[in-house]
């Protein structure tokens, strides 16, 4: 679920944070850390999605590490995993 934690999912239809309780559950679980701000906002940070991405793609051997090929490399897998093609549409 780190890997595709969506931040729109904490706000309502206009645009305003939902509290900790109304967040959804699979959500949740990839929030590292937030603060409640002095003036009553949140500040919210989700788990490194591209650190959970990586691990998705070596346990599953379509990443070997060391990543060869550096950055480019790892896009392209994450573009093969998600169906994509190398302009980032649907394959």
């Amino acid at each position: 679920m780190d890997a595709r934690a969506d931040i729109t999912d904490l706000f309502d239809e206009e645009g305003k944070m939902l509290q900790p309780k109304k967040w959804p559950a699979a959500l949740r679980n990839s929030v590292e850390a937030f603060e409640l701000k002095p003036d009553g906002g949140m500040k919210v940070r989700l788990a490194n999605k591209t650190a959970a991405r990586r691990t998705i793609l070596e346990h599953t051997g379509k990443l070997k590490a060391p990543l060869e090929g550096g950055i480019s490399a790892l896009a392209r897998a994450l573009r093969a995993d998600l169906g994509l093609d190398e302009d980032g549409a649907d394959a």
